[in-house]
């Protein structure tokens, strides 16, 4: 329990220190301030204090504070806190419910399954929780080395309040929570005709996309006999990285087969196809579900350990150039940053003569370079996306690479770091052009 002003709320009844992502004061002030921000029409006091953090140099703590504000809206809106009736002398008060709702009791009582997956911590299927790799936290001490770069590009404050006022309907993750909270029927009718039935599907989480675990019997018709899989309905349809526009299941798959070609170890994909949802068609994605002592940002290797196991698996990735553009298809495939720039110029509607002619300028002044190796780029290893297990006190083993949705193939000195300036400015570039796209779909 802690006090702030008139607010006096108890974040441990609720379960949110049981999500384990910002703890002591500064979990305490973030978790006020949300709250504070939940009653008083999203003025954006929680995102300040995210805000301060990083200005401070807590950088690492920055999606783990995001990841906090998100439990504790969910809460809030499952009825974990509630504003007592104030008198006309009395401030307002914040108190706990004296009863908690299922769904929020829930999730201090459901046991921690031991997968890289998002952990459903509801006795509801139509429950959520944490997320999952899409959106994880960076890992600890310093950001992986392939999400430094949008690091670089946070929202300013006054963007990033807007963004966190958004009408409910203007929010994929929402959408999904409200619209699929049952298994869409597409999918259950094509792990059907894999001789195979759904015994029991618990949805995990909705964010960027909504994913599940199904569990099916007798098992899959396949080569491995799955009984338990992963089921993915894909939301976003642009991708939030650098290299990354269009998300389709097509090419989530095609990363993995190129993965799995340069010798990490992924999950099979079983089966991808299109569900018909009540927010539209959508892709979905059925995957082998890999047991992991991965949780999250709960569970993780240790620094060093993690570090090590990110190295192998760049270097594996750099030892596979891809050579044929045909061999990435339908992924984007680039080889040079004058090839990114002539590509972002296409992209730009001619009417939109300023950012032509920036780009143009950009390009002429850039110095000359010629192509080098493309290679598969996941853009997003984190810990929720790196799953591993510990072999002894000092070792841990890769289990596997998930979350292939921002995937792309790039030049090779993308991935090195320092990333060079061009290529800074380049990005930036293209989350000026990502935008429009977004805006004209």
């Amino acid at each position: 329990m802690f006090h702030l002003g008139s607010l006096s709320v108890d974040i441990r009844a609720a379960g949110l220190l049981e999500a384990g992502f910002l703890a002591g004061p500064w979990g305490e002030c973030l978790a006020e301030a949300t709250v504070r921000e939940h009653a008083e029409t999203n003025q954006g006091q929680a995102g300040q204090v995210i805000d301060f953090l990083d200005r401070c140099g807590h950088r690492r703590f920055g999606k783990a504070a995001d990841k906090l504000e998100r439990a504790t809206h969910k809460v809030m809106r499952k009825g974990g806190f509630h504003a007592c009736p104030p008198s006309e002398m009395d401030p307002q008060v914040w108190g706990r419910t004296r009863q908690l709702p299922i769904g929020v009791q829930a999730i201090t009582e459901a046991p921690r399954q031991r997968s890289g997956y998002p952990v459903a911590r509801s006795s509801s299927s139509s429950s959520s929780s944490s997320s999952s790799g899409s959106s994880s936290s960076s890992s600890s001490g310093s950001s992986s080395r392939s999400s430094s770069a949008s690091s670089e590009h946070r929202l300013d404050p006054e963007t990033k309040s807007l963004c966190r006022s958004a009408a409910p309907e203007g929010r994929i993750d929402v959408m999904l929570e409200k619209h699929v909270s049952q298994l869409p029927l597409d999918v259950v009718a094509e792990i059907s005709k894999r001789g195979a039935t759904i015994s029991s599907a618990v949805r995990l989480k909705s964010s960027f996309h909504s994913t599940w675990l199904v569990e099916v019997e007798p098992f899959l018709q396949d080569q491995k006999r799955h009984t338990r899989v992963i089921v993915q309905i894909l939301g976003a349809e642009v991708g939030d990285h650098a290299l990354s526009f269009v998300i389709s299941a097509k090419q989530i798959d095609k990363a993995m087969q190129l993965a799995r070609r340069a010798g990490l170890r992924v999950p099979d994909v079983i089966l991808t196809g299109s569900c018909e949802t009540e927010i539209g068609n959508l892709d979905f994605i059925v995957q082998e579900f890999i047991i992991t002592q991965t949780v999250e940002d709960i569970v993780k290797a240790p620094r060093k350990e993690w570090h090590r196991m990110e190295c192998e698996i760049l270097t594996a990735l750099k030892r596979a150039p891809i050579v044929d553009p045909n061999d990435a298809a339908p992924m984007l495939y680039l080889n040079s940053l004058d090839k990114y720039l002539l590509w972002l110029r296409d992209l730009v509607p001619p009417k939109l003569t300023d950012i032509v002619k920036a780009l143009d300028d950009f390009r002429r002044d850039c110095p000359s370079a010629g192509p080098s190796p493309a290679i598969l780029m996941h853009q997003d290893i984190n810990n929720g996306n790196l799953l591993a297990s510990k072999v002894d006190e000092a070792q841990w083993k890769l289990d596997a690479v998930i979350d292939w949705e921002t995937a792309a193939v790039g030049p090779s000195e993308l991935a090195e770091r320092p990333m060079q300036e061009q290529w800074r400015t380049a990005l930036a570039f293209g989350d000026v052009v990502k935008d429009m796209t977004r805006v004209t779909r």
